[in-house]
């Protein structure tokens, strides 16, 4: 299986990247010892084709963060990638965060693809990026709207900030 958080709110991409893996974590491996984050860039697909051709007695599920995988993976190698997903969807999960857009031979590509989930992150700006930044600050707890809005308008966009 492949889950993609692709888009410019880099932020919102890596949170949810991180939300999955703790999803996973809770689910399968509290312990943590089948999560793997992996080098970024063009050694990522050696990395995950090792780690999916190996299996554990312990855990039968691994879950690999690989950032940027798509965007470095050479056209010639797309298909040794395809092959390593399509193994056992279930057993391995790879995670990868992309900054940029994908161009359009490898969003082609992975729409040929089955168990593949793309989740986009535009940047929020206006009245999205304030409702947005209003539910960051009540998950933490923070309840005053006013410095929330203030913050929204002077950072508008940016979710880092």
């Amino acid at each position: 299986m492949l889950l993609v958080c692709i888009g410019p709110d880099g932020y919102r991409a890596v949170q949810r990247a991180r939300a999955l893996e703790a999803a996973f974590r809770d689910k399968y491996d509290a312990n943590g010892t089948s999560v793997e984050h992996l080098s970024s860039g063009k050694t990522a697909l050696e990395d995950i084709v090792e780690r999916a051709s190996s299996v554990s007695l312990f855990q039968p599920r691994k879950f690999l963060r690989a950032d940027g995988l798509l965007s470095s993976c050479p056209k010639a190698k797309r298909e040794l990638l395809a092959l390593v997903l399509k193994r056992d969807p279930e057993r391995t999960i790879v995670v990868c965060v992309e900054e940029k857009p994908l161009d359009k031979d490898t969003s082609k590509w992975l729409s040929t693809l089955t168990d593949v989930h793309v989740n986009e992150y535009p940047l929020l700006q206006g009245q999205a990026f304030q409702k947005w930044l209003l539910e960051q600050a009540r998950v933490l707890r923070f309840t005053d709207e006013n410095a929330v809005t203030r913050l929204a308008s002077e950072c508008d966009g940016d979710s880092w900030a």
